[in-house]
């Protein structure tokens, strides 16, 4: 599954697979609390800073909060693409 086929899963109202249908369905219910969301799925070659960043987020064992300046193993993400 990939994440234009989760986009679009919660965009729709008819149903959804079973391995995710409860998280789906959470998505779905929260966003009723909200007075407009929209969900889309923009491609990886368009969003390519973001991907660099979930992936780096992706091998961090603790959160991370940056203040005033951008780590250089962040920075590096921005300088390379």
């Amino acid at each position: 599954m990939d994440c234009l086929e989760v986009a679009e899963l919660i965009n729709n109202t008819n149903g959804s697979r079973t391995e995710i249908f409860w998280t789906i369905s959470d998505i779905r219910n929260q966003r009723r609390d909200f007075q407009k969301v929209i969900v889309q799925h923009v491609s990886r070659n368009c969003n390519a800073y973001t991907h660099s960043l979930a992936k780096f987020a992706l091998g961090s064992n603790s959160p991370n909060v940056w203040l005033n300046s951008i780590p250089p193993e962040v920075q590096i993400v921005f300088d390379v693409l």
